[in-house]
């Protein structure tokens, strides 16, 4: 059974790819999502509770992706320190600053933050949450690119 903010992960998800279909060609040249200050890469097989973090978001954020006909180019997923506040405030001003445009629909709470960006026909989304709500520590951050 899928959580409250799976679902509502998923949704707002669903909608970002949605708007990346529609906004024309061009858009930054390098569609690299940077790591937050401080974190490390982190992949299945590290640590139990990101494993099951990432055995649910990675086929949602695909099948979403799929489901607007979009496709996920790359997820990366880290773990850092820093509190999701800080982790929103990073991409909220690193993000602008390489040339994508912020989505509207993007939420920051003081559990977790979903951010979204758009830049012709590429999408950025970052999800960031903080891992106390699983027995963990630090903040756990989901970085996607997906395309049209």
């Amino acid at each position: 059974m899928q959580t409250s903010w799976v679902r509502r992960w998923l949704s707002v998800m669903a909608f970002a790819i949605l708007l990346t279909g529609l906004v024309g060609c061009g858009g930054v040249k390098d569609t690299a999502i940077p790591a937050p200050a401080g974190a490390t890469e982190v992949k299945k097989g590290d640590d139990a509770t990101t494993d099951l973090l990432i055995d649910a978001m990675t086929p949602a954020l695909e099948q979403a992706a799929t489901a607007e006909k979009g496709k996920v180019d790359k997820q990366v997923y880290y773990n850092t320190s820093s509190s999701v506040a800080d982790v929103a405030k990073f991409y909220e001003d690193e993000m602008v600053k390489r040339g994508w445009k912020k989505i509207e629909s993007s939420e920051i709470s003081a559990e977790n933050a979903f951010l979204g960006y758009e830049s012709g026909n590429n999408g950025a989304f970052i999800f960031a949450f903080d891992n106390a709500s699983f027995g963990g520590t630090g903040t756990l951050v989901l970085a996607a690119n997906v395309s049209k």
